[in-house]
Parts: structure tokens; sequence; C-alpha cells
């Protein structure tokens, strides 16, 4: 690998949320994917070492006992589902081989439901264009529409309810460099490739990530690890809105699209 350029430009990693044993008709597609786009498998790792099948009920007490997710569906809601709660725990053990095997990089980690879309044969020089800007974390994926707005959502996440306030950190930093719209504070709208800074995910389908970045949510993750009781997303929003510091952005490029978002793949999880 070292010797090779058999990767996308500046990438040291990709990782694969998915198993052959757990998902084979998954990990069969996302291998043909990569082999369509010259990846060479020896950078590629797949990783899901749970599923809902494998979590017990001590397992999932453990992590889900607060239940959180009924803010946002109601008392008479649905609980957590043992797969969601499998895709926080496999999206965490992917960030803790990272720690394990590496001192610095840049890490690309994908659910298991990718396509590839429109701009994806500009993805090396994409690369080649960001590398030294400041920031933790970029999503790749899909969903322009809302790229402009305020950077907050305005969904409820679990963690914080339509009564809660958003923390008054976060609030003032948007006051003092949003001025009501969209945040651009490492590109503009003269850059080649523009990345919108935002508080909250687009999706976590297709995430590329600093090394630094990784090791800043992990923490977040390990601190929070008993209640893992929203889905992914809704937890990654709950450390964006508490961690002003953190730079994550979404491209304005769109290199992938998640298939089961689209009805083009089938839910796993």
């Amino acid at each position: 690998c070292l010797l090779g350029n058999e990767c996308w430009n500046n990438v040291n990693k990709i990782y694969v949320i998915s198993n052959k044993q757990g998902e084979p008709e998954r990990y069969k597609t996302m291998t043909n994917l990569f082999k369509d786009l010259k990846i060479n498998i020896d950078y590629i790792k797949f990783l899901a070492p749970t599923y809902k099948n494998t979590i017990t009920d001590e397992q999932y007490d453990y992590h889900a006992k607060k239940q959180w997710v009924l803010r946002m569906r109601g008392k008479n809601g649905m609980k957590l589902r043992k797969g969601m709660l499998s895709l926080i725990l496999n999206y965490r053990e992917t960030l803790r081989d990272i720690e394990k095997n590496y001192k610095d990089g840049i890490f690309f980690i994908f659910e298991s439901d990718i396509i590839k879309s429109k701009d994806i044969d500009k993805i090396n020089d994409f690369f080649d264009d960001i590398i030294h800007k400041e920031w933790d974390s970029i999503h790749l994926g899909m969903f322009q529409d809302n790229i402009y707005d305020i950077p907050i959502t305005s969904w409820i996440t679990g963690y914080r309810t339509f009564n809660e306030p958003y923390p008054e950190p976060l609030l003032n930093y948007i006051n003092q460099n949003g001025n009501g719209k969209y945040i651009e504070d490492i590109t503009d709208d003269s850059s080649k490739y523009r990345l919108i800074r935002k508080f909250h995910t687009r999706c976590c389908d297709s995430i590329v990530w600093k090394y630094q970045g990784i090791l800043k949510y992990l923490k977040y993750m390990d601190k929070m690890e008993q209640n893992f009781s929203c889905p992914n997303d809704y937890l990654m929003i709950d450390f964006l809105e508490k961690n002003i510091d953190f730079k994550h952005y979404w491209s304005v490029n769109e290199f992938f699209i998640q298939g089961s978002n689209l009805g083009l793949i089938d839910r796993s999880y």
C-alpha cells in the first residue's frame, strides 16, 4: 500500500461498517463498488463485530436503558431497535480500530449501503484541494436542498426536546458567525470545492475523518456508552451541538448517495 497508488489521494484507509457473514449481499455489492472505483482491497477494512441478532438483552439494557428516543417518538412510540444500537457500537469499534492502529491520517468511513454519485470522478481532485484545510469531518453524500440553511437542525434529537434550548455556546457562535445564514469559514463561493459548516448530520453514510477528529468523537462516545438510546445520526448531532470546536462540514459536491434512504437497497439495520 505504501508503494502503490491504488486508493483515493491522501486517504490512509477506507472502513466499511459491514462484514461478509452478517451482510453477504451488501459485502459483495460494496466489494464490487470498490473494484469498479479501482481501489485496492488492501486499503479497505470491513468491520462490524455486532449485529442485532448478537446483542443480548443485558447489553441492550446497559447501552439503551434511558430510551431517550421516546422523547422524539412519544411514550407509546417504538423503542430503539437492536439493529440501530448495533450500528452505533460498530461505528465506535471502527473509531477504536483507527485509534489503535494509527497515529495520524485521513480515514473514510462508509455504512454498507452507499452508491457512487455524480461527482465521483472528481474525488481525487477534491482530496488534494481540502487536505490542508482545517476540518475534523466532512460528509460527502447526498441531499443538497438545505445546505445553505442555518447550521443547526430544527429536529429534536432525543438528547434535546422541543422544550430544551440549544446549548448557549452554540447559539452564541452562530449569532457571531452565521448572521442567520449558513457558515462557510474555510472556503467561499469562488472555491473549487465548497464546504459548508454544520452542527448536525445530513447522514452518516459517507464521512471522511481526520485522525484528531476521530479521537474527539471517540472520547465522547466512550463517555456516552450507557446512553446510546437514540439512532446513530442523532447521537452525532448531540456531540456536534455540545462541541462547537469540532469542525464538521457538508460538501457541496455529491460523491455518494445512500441506497437504503432512496429505496434502492433494502435496509439491514
